[in-house]
């Protein structure tokens, strides 16, 4: 497999393990925006951003990761070098978001 195959490859399971988490979260987080937000309409809004921010983040950080242009790449390692970061990435937003979660909690 060629390096620009590992590449997309590998920013393919990011977006497919970020959308993973995304309807993991769903229902439960759309309840809790509601909660906070009080209305319907703001909570689709800050539930579509965080979904947006849960999908370009750990995509940023896993398009940062190039494959090596040697002779002999090993597909599992590269690929996995670069799902490393895009859990950073994921777990990055995922902690922001939390951290904003909280201010409206100790708000109200």
């Amino acid at each position: 497999m060629n390096e620009i195959g590992i590449y997309v490859g590998g920013l393919v399971i990011t977006v497919i393990l970020s959308l993973t988490i995304i309807l993991y979260l769903k229902k439960s987080f759309r309840k809790l925006l509601i909660d906070l937000t009080e209305t319907q309409e703001r909570a689709n809004f800050w539930l579509t951003f965080s979904n947006i921010l849960l999908i370009l983040i750990p995509l940023v950080f896993s398009m940062s990761i190039v494959p090596g242009a040697t002779e002999e790449i090993d597909v599992f390692f590269e690929v996995g070098r670069q799902l490393k970061w895009a859990l950073i990435g994921l777990i990055s937003s995922m902690v922001v978001i939390g951290f904003v979660m909280i201010s409206f909690v100790f708000k109200k």
